[in-house]
């Protein structure tokens, strides 16, 4: 009896059969067995149903096993599944979402033939993702938004939406823009978007507008001049899309402004020079600045508090004479042309310079303001010589001087009076 002593596999043994008697002679003859399997090839383990995510790579091993060995693996959608020959299934192209029913198939080396079905379910399961995640954003007031959103999906994009389509819209690629006209505010923007199979992602934005821009002058403020006695009225203009606030100088002493941008002074202003900075402020606090200078002049000339009159003084005696002149911005001096035979100080006291000799004197007397106005009067002083009595009330004599003088005169004219009488 002849038995294997090892596993056959399938195929073709060939055996030589010998014998021999007792004698040593040999019989011998060639046969050829045949081992056929019974069984196709058995798979280990069984296929299996697979899920997969739409849009990643699909990749399923399948393994069978058999005695005389495995030949090759094949599939019945060749469309978008392919298979090696060790069993390893993979997509040709992007598989879509939904099920696919896979027959595999492996044969073995003696043409035997196993089978087994499969479902394949491509799912998609993901929402659409951000290719740059939406940001809060921040525009300067009276500008337009525009801000682009973009979302990525293995099925694709199917449409882009905002929750307030009132102030603002989307389109089709993601390009967020205002639909009207934004007010300084602070806006909260839904973002969604859609795959194709009607999974959803959003993001919530912060869009806050804001005014930084400073006003702007409609005219450039310039330097005024005015007389003193006039008042200060200059209209200065701002514009600013908020609307203006209102307008600020920084000299409130001398000068104010109203919500309109009009400057008016404070009481009477002297003469002289003013430096005045002008703001206009929005209701957000920017403002623009100007600064201009407003020149009060002073073109009046001084007048006389009293006309200065001619005057009369006797030889001998000093000359004094009070002048005075009055002017909004002050007298600054006096002055008189004859400076050889007379002064006069800063209060208006003409003097005369030593002693005057008997004549008229034409004096010119000027006073000046500080802005070099000046009021002018000439009088005549005339000298008298001794023993001539100047008329009655004609200033510039001193009444108790000429008592006195003529007290003495008649003192002496008695001593000498008396003299005489005692010689005869």
């Amino acid at each position: 009896m002849i038995n294997n002593i090892t596993t056959l596999f399938a195929g073709e043994y060939p055996l030589e059969i010998s014998v021999n008697d007792t004698y040593g002679n040999l019989l011998s003859i060639t046969i050829k067995i045949t081992i056929q399997p019974s069984l196709p090839p058995t798979w280990d383990p069984l296929p299996s149903d697979q899920v997969d995510e739409f849009g990643t790579n699909f990749a399923y091993e399948v393994n069978a096993v058999d005695i005389s060995g495995i030949d090759s693996y094949w599939i019945n959608d060749s469309t978008y599944f392919q298979i090696n020959n060790d069993g390893l299934i993979t997509h040709l192209i992007e598989i879509p979402v939904g099920m696919y029913w896979l027959k595999i198939s492996v044969n073995d080396t003696l043409g035997n033939v196993n089978s087994a079905v499969i479902k394949v379910t491509i799912q998609d399961t993901t929402p659409p993702d951000w290719v740059y995640m939406p940001e809060d954003q921040n525009i300067e007031y009276g500008t337009s938004l525009s801000y682009d959103v973009s979302a990525w999906d293995p099925s694709g994009i199917d449409s882009y939406w905002v929750n307030d389509t009132i102030n603002f819209q989307i389109n089709g690629n993601g390009l967020i823009a205002n639909c009207s006209y934004l007010t300084v505010k602070t806006y909260w923007l839904e973002i969604s978007v859609n795959d194709t199979i009607g999974l959803i992602t959003n993001k919530i934005i912060k869009i806050t507008v804001f005014d930084t821009t400073s006003p702007d002058w409609i005219e450039l403020t310039t330097n005024q001049l005015m007389d003193m006695e006039d008042e200060f009225n200059y209209d200065v203009n701002a514009s600013d899309l908020s609307g203006i606030d209102h307008y600020w100088v920084n000299n409130t002493v001398n000068f104010q402004v109203d919500g309109n941008g009009i400057i008016t002074s404070v009481g009477t202003l002297s003469a002289g020079v003013y430096w005045i900075e002008v703001r206009a402020y929005d209701p957000y606090d920017n403002y623009c600045s100007s600064i201009f200078k407003v020149t009060v002049q002073d073109n009046n000339r001084p007048t006389w508090d009293e006309i200065p009159e001619n005057q009369e003084i006797l030889q001998g005696v000093s000359f004094s004479y009070d002048v005075d002149a009055s002017d909004l911005s002050g007298i600054d001096y006096y002055w008189i042309n004859d400076t050889t035979n007379f002064q006069i100080d800063n209060n208006g006291l003409i003097t005369s310079v030593g002693t005057l000799s008997v004549g008229t004197y034409s004096i010119e007397i000027r006073a000046y303001d500080p802005w070099d106005n000046y009021c002018t009067v000439t009088i005549e002083v005339t000298v008298l010589s001794e023993g001539v009595t100047p008329p009655p009330g004609i200033p510039g004599y001193d009444m108790l001087l000429l008592l006195l003088t003529a007290g003495i005169s008649g003192v002496y004219l008695l001593l000498h009076i008396t003299k005489k009488r005692r010689i005869i």
